[in-house]
């Protein structure tokens, strides 16, 4: 399985009608833990982080963090997408986003 795009880890859920989670993680301890259940209940995952997270530990290291515990994953799993696609307000964003690149939309 692996990583999958966000449009293929959501066509089952939509057209089958559940949920998929979207955990936020904030060091390798959390994403080894959410990555470890998603294998263990047989989930797909969208993973997702923080600005802050990503200012702290580094785009670099949170991509290899994220390249290294995925590879040979049993599960679909997913960066989740920049928040700002969604218009939302929200300061989570996308692993592989760079936290500058990451413009907030204020309703």
């Amino acid at each position: 399985m692996g990583v999958k795009p966000l449009t293929e880890i959501l066509s089952g859920p939509f057209d089958e009608r559940y949920a998929v989670p979207a955990i936020n993680v904030f060091n390798d301890l959390t994403l080894e833990a959410v990555l470890a259940a998603a294998v263990e209940n047989d989930s797909p995952l969208i993973v997702q982080t923080s600005v802050k997270t990503v200012k702290s530990i580094g785009s670099d290291v949170l991509y290899a963090m994220w390249t290294a515990m995925t590879a040979g994953i049993e599960v679909p799993v997913t960066p989740a997408p920049p928040s700002h696609w969604f218009g939302w307000t929200t300061r989570s964003c996308d692993l592989l986003t760079a936290p500058a690149e990451i413009p907030i939309r204020v309703f």
